[in-house]
């Protein structure tokens, strides 16, 4: 015959074990929440104040971050044809900023264009660059591996404002360069250079 305190104690230990396998489940569930932590985007962002702060330097094309996923940087023996996208800040003779151009030149990159020209650029506000941004030379490689350009239907332009300046160890400019379209709500997208003087 089973006694009532037996009773009551089995029924207390099973609910303590229900308990701690939830408690269990929930801290794994967290753990996971944790993977989706984007170290990047996630970094101290600082807008750019002066067009300056670009510096005479190269900034190579490290990767791309997209609203709602975390950001995607291509790995350093990525074999990637953008991988020797360069972005390049241009000054004149005094070191007046002038322009920003975009080059693509990987020759596995298919179809594309030559480099994309920001032109007429100005801080309106800190972090927040007013820019025109054209096509230079949209091209094809033919089955020689030989660059074959063509003209384009439309000539292809941007007019409007970019969010731009530094985040950890890049600079973060937002995308109106890339071929990426924007599904469904996603409006920003950033593309991430990484500097070498």
């Amino acid at each position: 015959m089973l006694n009532i305190k037996d009773v009551i104690m089995n029924i207390i230990n099973k609910f303590w074990a229900c308990i701690l396998v939830s408690v269990i489940f929930l801290s794994s569930c967290s753990s996971d929440d944790e993977s989706s932590y984007d170290p990047i985007f996630s970094a101290k962002y600082i807008p750019l104040t002066d067009l300056t702060q670009l510096e005479k330097s190269t900034y190579f094309y490290a990767g791309i971050k997209i609203e709602g996923y975390k950001t995607s940087l291509l790995p350093p023996d990525g074999t990637s044809c953008v991988k020797d996208d360069i972005l390049v800040p241009t000054f004149d003779n005094e070191n007046n900023f002038e322009r920003l151009e975009y080059i693509r030149t990987n020759k596995r990159c298919s179809e594309g264009f030559g480099s994309i020209i920001l032109v007429k650029n100005k801080l309106i506000e800190n972090g927040i660059l007013r820019t025109n941004m054209y096509f230079n030379g949209n091209f094809y490689y033919d089955k020689n591996g030989v660059r074959q350009y063509y003209d384009s239907d439309e000539n292809w332009e941007f007019r409007g404002n970019l969010e731009i300046g530094f985040q950890g160890d890049y600079l973060r400019i937002e995308d109106r360069m890339s071929h990426y379209s924007r599904p469904g709500s996603i409006e920003k997208v950033y593309l991430y250079f990484k500097a070498k003087r």
